[in-house]
């Protein structure tokens, strides 16, 4: 398995939690909203929700790193110790080709 099927494995898990993240926002905003507003004035609820974006704001221009004109080997090498790096990308290339095994070991007769 090359080294690019690894990144996007990665890629793909990140994506996931991400994507599962905005769901998980959304579903929380819609539940809380309808909750909120029937108990404070749609002012202070709208406020709330203001402060919590700022606050998201302010994560990320703190604790995120800036990556624009980098590319993605100088993020990983300068993020991780490079031998944590490969423990990773063994230990999904392993999981991956037994998972393929496994797939292809139950679809023969």
């Amino acid at each position: 398995m090359s080294l690019n099927r690894s990144r996007r494995l990665d890629i793909g898990r990140s994506s996931g939690v991400a994507s599962s993240f905005n769901w998980i926002g959304s579903f929380a905003v819609g539940l809380l909203f309808p909750i909120m507003t029937a108990s404070m004035p749609q002012e202070a609820v709208f406020a709330i929700f203001g402060v919590v974006c700022i606050l998201g704001v302010l994560f990320v221009k703190f604790f995120v790193p800036e990556t624009r004109g980098r590319t993605l080997e100088d993020i990983e090498t300068n993020s991780m110790p490079v031998q944590q790096i490969r423990q990773e990308q063994a230990t999904l290339i392993n999981d991956f080709d037994r998972t393929e095994e496994t797939a292809s070991d139950q679809s023969r007769p």
